[in-house]
């Protein structure tokens, strides 16, 4: 991994073609109230930076305490974003969590995950609640274990586990409020450049059990790939490697 740095940058929709402050890679990008955005990069910086939508132009706000890269940012109910995971200098993978805050543009630590991880996902769920699952860590690989943030509290509780340990998936959530993951590698290491065990296998996350269940296989296996859900409720799956 090269050298990381933490930088992140505030962003508002795209009406200019102006560049981010940084050159960017594997950022997290979280939507935000009045149409705020917070790019969150990573080569692992800690900067970040914000994008207005009425001026269409990009401003540097707040830094995170370490940099990041291939990590998660998830919006909250409140308005907040939550950071969490990633791969941070001098290739140590990190269960540290932080918050930001749109209002001020500043960084501020919160609860630690239960594991560290990397290249893994994270899905806020109906209930306010944040769901992450799966990843690598410096000593596991392909995780199964999955656990909740509950921004109330600013803390993380275990829930079910994968059937199936996985890193550098995908996951969406799915119009009953349940959680469909799928694809991603199984290899015993972080594999944020090459990954030699690409899977088809898919699962769903119930919140109310708080259990996962086997369901069909994408037709091609996919890591480092994207799903959206559709209007008809269906779910795209676009892009991604094999290996």
């Amino acid at each position: 991994m090269k050298d990381q740095v933490q930088l992140a940058t505030a962003v508002t929709p795209l009406r200019n073609n102006n560049k981010s402050p940084e050159q960017m890679m594997c950022i997290g990008r979280p939507p935000l109230k009045a149409r705020v955005a917070v790019v969150i990069t990573t080569l692992v910086l800690t900067a970040t930076a914000a994008w207005a939508e009425p001026q269409g132009t990009w401003s540097s706000t707040g830094s995170m305490a370490i940099g990041r890269f291939v990590f998660t940012a998830t919006t909250l109910q409140n308005g907040k974003v939550l950071v969490a995971g990633g791969d941070t200098p001098g290739d140590i993978i990190t269960n540290k969590a932080e918050l930001y805050d749109p209002t001020t543009g500043t960084f501020t630590p919160t609860g630690n995950m239960h594991a560290a991880r990397v290249a893994f996902s994270a899905t806020r769920l109906p209930n306010g609640k944040v769901l992450v699952e799966g990843g690598a860590s410096n000593t596991v690989g392909a995780l199964a274990s999955a656990e909740l943030y509950d921004a109330s509290t600013g803390t993380w509780t275990l829930t079910g586990s994968m059937n199936q340990g996985r890193q550098a998936h995908s996951a969406v959530l799915l119009r009953d409020g349940t959680v469909l993951v799928t694809g991603g590698n199984i290899d015993r290491t972080p594999c944020a450049d090459v990954c030699a065990t690409t899977i088809a296998g898919s699962e769903i996350y119930n919140p109310s059990t708080g259990t996962w269940t086997t369901v069909g296989e994408m037709t091609i296996p996919r890591s480092f790939f994207t799903t959206t859900l559709l209007s008809n409720g269906r779910v795209l799956a676009a892009g991604g490697r094999v290996h």
